[in-house]
């Protein structure tokens, strides 16, 4: 029944993809050396329902993403992404990047929780969504 409410939720929800008005930035690098851990983030999230109101940071190396961490000390709590619910900001780690983390993160924004639990059970519902909506990773 939980799994059911969530997965109403979820498709439920209004949420459009990235070319909407959230954004992506890149922290510590460029468009051109950055490509490497931009591109599968973006491709990843034009593939998942997010809010029109978020901002996306994509740290290009791991010495910035250790460096960030510290300023929020977070270091050794996190090594794939974060969440900031408040100034509705996801930043992830771009050198350790999977579709199962984006998901995770989208969990804690569509449920609005910091529960790790409730956003990776949300997370999985997205994926299995995204997974029986598409063909080759195309929109069916």
């Amino acid at each position: 029944m939980r799994t059911l409410i969530l997965s109403a939720f979820v498709i439920l929800s209004v949420a459009q993809t990235v070319e909407a008005k959230s954004r992506i930035l890149l922290l510590g690098g460029t468009a051109e050396n950055c490509k490497a851990e931009f591109l599968p983030i973006r491709q990843t999230l034009n593939t998942l329902p997010i809010p029109d109101d978020w901002t996306f940071v994509v740290v290009c190396s791991p010495v910035v993403w250790d460096n960030l961490l510290r300023r929020i000390d977070g270091l050794g709590k996190t090594n794939t992404a974060f969440t900031n619910l408040k100034a509705h900001h996801t930043y992830f780690n771009g050198s350790n990047f999977s579709p199962r983390v984006a998901a995770h993160e989208l969990g804690h924004v569509l449920r609005q929780t910091t529960d790790h639990e409730k956003a990776e059970a949300a997370g999985f519902i997205l994926l299995q969504h995204r997974d029986n909506n598409t063909v080759g990773g195309r929109p069916r």
